[in-house]
This record gives C-alpha cells, sequence and structure tokens, in this order.
C-alpha cells in the first residue's frame, strides 16, 4: 500500500470569529498534556536496528501513524462486534503493520521474518514527562475564565500522575476512564465529563492526539483540536474530521 492510501490533507489551524465560542476546554493526558520518553519512533528505530535494520526517523514516524491509525480500526472493529484478539496478538500485529508500513516493498515472508526477529527484542520502558507549555497554557486558559477538565483513557494512576506534573489545580474535574467504565471513542466519556462541568458539549472543546479523539468528540457533538505533528495527515476511514489541527498546546490559545 502506497504512503497517499488512507490518508487525507491536514487541516490547517483555524479561528472562529470569537475566540469566547467555549465555556469549556477539555484535554486528553496521553501524548497531549503528558508525553512519552522515548517516543514511540525511536524504540521502533532502535529495536530494528538490534536486529541489524536501519531505518530512518521519517520513516520510523510514518511506521507509528500506521500502527496507530489499524489499532483504531482494529478497536472499533470489536467495538462492533467482531471477534476480540488476545492482548498477546494485538502486540503482534502492532509489530507487523509497523514493518508493512515501513518497509512496503519487501515481500510478506520478509515481514514474516523480519516481525520473528522483532519480537525477541523487548519493548525499553518509557516515562511520563510534561509537555513543553502546559503550564502557562493551563495559567492563561484559567485566567480566561475557562472551566477546564480531563477525560482520558487511563486507570487510578491518572490522579497519581496530575499530582507528580503539578496539573491537578488547575482542572475541575478529572475523568479517567477505569472510575467510570466508559472509555473512548465511546462519547459517553465525553458528556460525563461535560456534566461535571456543567456546560453543554456544544460549548466545549475537546484537544487530544489520536484519532480516536476526534471521533469521541464528534459523536458527542463537541468541537476537536487535534494535536499533530506538522506533517501529520488525518486518516481517512472514520468518518469525521476534526475542526482545528493544533501543533503544541500553546496553539489552543488561538483558538479560544
Amino acid at each position: 500500500m502506497g504512503e497517499d492510501a488512507g490518508k487525507r490533507t491536514v487541516f490547517p489551524l483555524m479561528r472562529r470569529k470569537r475566540k469566547a465560542n467555549y465555556e469549556a476546554i477539555i484535554f486528553d493526558v496521553g501524548d497531549t498534556l503528558l508525553t512519552r520518553e522515548p517516543p514511540d519512533h525511536e524504540i521502533l528505530a532502535e529495536r530494528l536496528g538490534r536486529i541489524g535494520v536501519s531505518i530512518g526517523q521519517d520513516s520510523a514516524r510514518w511506521a507509528c501513524k500506521q500502527m496507530e491509525l489499524w489499532m483504531c480500526k482494529q478497536i472499533l472493529r470489536e467495538m462492533q462486534g467482531a471477534p476480540r484478539i488476545s492482548d498477546e496478538e494485538f502486540r503482534q500485529w502492532i509489530d507487523i503493520i509497523a514493518l508493512q508500513a515501513a518497509f512496503a516493498n519487501i515481500t510478506e515472508d520478509e515481514i514474516r521474518q523480519l516481525f520473528n526477529q522483532l519480537k525477541m527484542i523487548p519493548y525499553p520502558k518509557q516515562v511520563w514527562v510534561l509537555a513543553v507549555g502546559v503550564h502557562r497554557t493551563l495559567t492563561r486558559l484559567r485566567d480566561m475564565g475557562f472551566k477546564l477538565g480531563i477525560a482520558s483513557n487511563f486507570g487510578e494512576v491518572l490522579f497519581d500522575l496530575c499530582n507528580e506534573f503539578g496539573l491537578t489545580p488547575y482542572f475541575d474535574t478529572i475523568v479517567p476512564s477505569s472510575r467510570i467504565g466508559v472509555e473512548k471513542p465511546d462519547p459517553e466519556i465525553l458528556r460525563i465529563t461535560c456534566r461535571r462541568l456543567d456546560v453543554s458539549p456544544s460549548a466545549s472543546l475537546y484537544a487530544g492526539d489520536h484519532p480516536f479523539d476526534v471521533l469521541c468528540a464528534k459523536k458527542a457533538g463537541m468541537s476537536v483540536a487535534w494535536l499533530c505533528e506538522q506533517s501529520d495527515e488525518f486518516p481517512d476511514g472514520l468518518k469525521c474530521e476534526p475542526d482545528y489541527s493544533i501543533h503544541s498546546i500553546a496553539d489552543i490559545l488561538s483558538i479560544c
């Protein structure tokens, strides 16, 4: 499959007529307010290097984006009634999809040979770090009078992370999926968050990095800012589009 398959043009950063249209801003956490070190594309390149295969950073990023898209589609298939694959098989497919994207010109047998070598290389531990500009942006949004919330597919550790990185005081509500038994892309997690903030979804903006964040917000009746790299293109096939594409958390201030 070519690199243009399943993709559409990235949306520019847009502004509404009035910046005060929203009453609340709700955030994802993983790869939005917090990022992982080392990032996934560096891990993929390092693991491949350990089996003697060289891959550039751009190719590794592309492969990881395709891996994310496959994960989205597989989870959607399972939510729509398809048989659930095991966690072990899910992890195996993540590597296979990444290899297929990174090495589009080699055969399936060669992909399988690479996979059999790669699966023996463990994933290094990743740690959470605060994304650039988060505190300054949240302080400005609070000063502007916005209600702020978090809605994220996370366990109870989310509260510890918010405390560790000094995020808790900024937010009126923090909603991990584990606490309510609903996770994205089910829009109910965002509707619950809006109810806790006492705002309507139509008066709220969601900010997140994943295509599922866009899908979830649109299903909930919310506007959504998709946090992406400059070169990212929103995947086709999810039957939705982001209202905005932003390239840093600080870009939220240009919308609001």
